[in-house]
């Protein structure tokens, strides 16, 4: 018979589905306005008072949390 390798699982590099839902849904939460990943679903170029207007499209539409 042939024997069969312990190496154990061939996906082992892959986290556990748990970690994994974990992560999606972290990212797909919605950010607040205020902090500094409210612009992560629509990522602005500019930065500073630049920023502004686009920070301001992002709250009317829903792409982040107003406080």
């Amino acid at each position: 018979m042939a024997e069969r390798s312990q190496a154990g699982p061939l996906n082992s590099d892959l986290p556990a589905p748990g970690q994994r839902l974990s992560a999606q849904m972290k990212e797909a939460a919605i950010p607040d306005c205020l902090r500094e990943d409210a612009l992560k679903h629509a990522p602005v170029p500019l930065g500073g008072l630049l920023a502004i207007p686009s920070l301001v499209h992002a709250a009317v539409t829903g792409r982040c949390n107003t406080p």
